[in-house]
């Protein structure tokens, strides 16, 4: 399986080939037969990831992408890949002190949040991994990793919330919550993210967001209208809290913090699916 990122002369189906023929001609030396294969179901999947003139050969020993948690019940149609979520809580320094995601979708930042701060393991959902068909993988060690992991967790109560406007996401966002087992510590409510009277009287120190980017939802004009609202009225209620928030329109973002004084203090470049988005620390009020 092969993943290329850049211009190249070449397609992905002809580096496949090309890997495809390696193994072929290592076995038909090793063993002087051709290996049975499989290309919708393998054991064995060779990986291989191009990125400009750099290339990556490897066994995959995961199966399926690991940010498919297996949690999800509820696919929000702009939902945040789950390791993206993962990093942007890592990357704002959050110690599982009071946490908001005001535009929460689907719930996907709280629900990483909440895993997190439970020190649940990351494949803690998974129904299977590649390795498992592998030679090399001893079954009774996977059980004691995973036993140990599972005894360092916890079932403490945290301070995540999660906002949204809209009824059907809040629905979703309450199935995904229930699905991966932490909806008894984060609280979804429905609220406007651009109304100061949303965030009265929280006791919150980090807002981590995934907001509409202005291409698959919104149109550009009320994307613009959305972030200064929403950057107006959380520094106006929660002057001081740390906000890391991620956008396929950086241009449109860093506008609306420039007319409502925010200080931007660190940008990331990250590619969330097909499309390339900024992730940013911001300092409000």
């Amino acid at each position: 399986r092969t993943t290329r990122v850049g211009r190249h002369s070449y397609t992905s189906i002809e580096i496949s080939s090309v890997v495809g023929k390696a193994v072929v001609d290592f076995f038909m030396e090793l063993k002087g037969s051709r290996p049975r294969v499989d290309l919708r179901n393998p054991d064995v999947e060779v990986s291989v990831y191009v990125r400009d003139r750099e290339v990556s050969i490897g066994i995959n020993t995961t199966g399926e992408s690991l940010h498919r948690r297996n949690y999800r019940v509820y696919d929000h149609p702009a939902a945040l890949r789950t390791t993206l979520a993962s990093c942007m809580l890592l990357w704002s320094g959050w110690r599982f002190e009071g946490l908001l995601d005001p535009m929460c979708g689907g719930a996907t930042i709280p629900i990483e949040a909440a895993l997190m701060a439970r020190r649940f393991p990351p494949g803690f959902f998974r129904r299977s991994f590649a390795f498992k068909k592998l030679r090399i993988h001893d079954e009774e060690l996977y059980r004691e990793v995973l036993e140990d992991s599972l005894e360092r967790s916890n079932r403490l109560h945290y301070e995540i919330l999660g906002f949204d406007v809209s009824p059907k996401h809040l629905h979703g966002a309450q199935l995904n919550t229930a699905s991966a087992g932490v909806d008894d510590t984060i609280k979804l409510l429905m609220k406007d993210s651009t109304k100061p009277d949303s965030y009265r009287g929280l006791d919150v120190k980090y807002a981590v967001v995934n907001p509409p980017y202005g291409i698959r939802e919104y149109r550009l004009k009320a994307l613009k209208k959305l972030y200064q609202g929403f950057l107006r009225a959380l520094s106006e209620a929660l002057a001081g809290v740390k906000l890391v928030l991620i956008t396929g329109s950086p241009a449109i973002f860093e506008e609306a913090a420039l007319n409502v004084e925010c200080s931007i203090r660190s940008v990331r470049a990250v590619r969330h699916g097909d499309l390339l988005a900024k992730v940013y620390m911001v300092d409000v009020g």
